[in-house]
């Protein structure tokens, strides 16, 4: 009797100390089914859009979007902001091929949504060059340019 009594006390210790499962967590080797929003929050978005151009319109915003600019003629970047906290200052850095400075620009926004930036410098020569525009430090536009004549096009002799 003591032993199915000692017995009984035993069976009844070994189901109270049992835990509950708990569904385990996603492992990276099943993170097909991980939603990814919920791993990386997604950039704030601080820029509408850019336009690299090579005329200023009646607003002086930059027009006329083109990678290929003649020599000796201003080439404009604008960056239209969605926000412009208070400090902000917006950057344009022009370099050349080798990605040496040629200009730089910084504008103070004091809240405006629109920075314009131009680079006029009649002696750059002919060839590739490249501007990166900044929102603070984060990076608003960046373009490769060449500054050359377009290509002509295919006359029709007749």
């Amino acid at each position: 009797m003591r032993s199915t009594i000692a017995a009984a006390l035993c069976a009844l210790t070994i189901a109270g100390c049992q835990q509950e499962k708990k569904p385990a967590k996603p492992s990276v080797a099943d993170a097909g089914s991980v939603k990814v929003d919920a791993l990386i929050p997604p950039a704030p978005v601080f820029i509408d859009h850019s336009v690299l151009g090579s005329a200023l319109g009646p607003d002086g915003t930059a027009i006329n979007p083109s990678l290929v600019f003649p020599p000796g003629k201003p080439i404009y970047l604008t960056l239209f902001l969605r926000e412009s906290p208070g400090g902000l200052v917006t950057t344009a850095i022009w370099s050349d091929a080798a990605d040496k400075p040629v200009f730089s620009e910084r504008k103070p926004m004091n809240g405006a949504k629109i920075a314009t930036f131009t680079l006029n410098d009649p002696k750059l020569k002919p060839g590739r060059y490249h501007v990166i525009g900044y929102w603070g430090e984060d990076i608003a536009a960046d373009y490769r340019f060449e500054i050359g004549t377009p290509p002509k096009a295919n006359r029709k002799k007749g």
